[in-house]
C-alpha cells in the first residue's frame, strides 16, 4: 500500500502525483496508482503521454535524486 505524508493509504489516496523539479533538482513529474488507474491514463491521455516524455538523461537524473533522498534524507 502506498503511503503519503498525510498518513493516508492507497484506498484513501488512490493517486500519487509529484513533480521532480526544485526539491530534486530535475524536471518532470509522475503519476502513480493501481493498474486500473494507470491503464486508464495510458488509454485516455495517450496524446499527452507520448508527446511529453522526458529525455532518458532527465529520467536517470530523477532516479539518482530519488535514491539520494532515500539514503540521505537530510538533503
Amino acid at each position: 500500500a502506498m503511503s503519503t505524508a498525510a498518513g493516508l493509504d492507497s484506498a484513501q489516496a488512490p493517486v500519487l502525483m509529484a513533480t521532480l523539479g526544485k526539491a530534486l533538482g530535475c524536471a518532470g513529474a509522475f503519476v502513480a496508482g493501481d493498474e486500473l488507474l494507470i491503464e486508464s491514463l495510458i488509454q485516455g491521455a495517450r496524446n499527452y503521454i507520448y508527446t511529453t516524455a522526458m529525455p532518458p538523461a532527465v529520467a536517470a537524473a530523477g532516479l539518482a535524486a530519488v535514491r539520494l533522498l532515500a539514503t540521505e534524507a537530510w538533503r
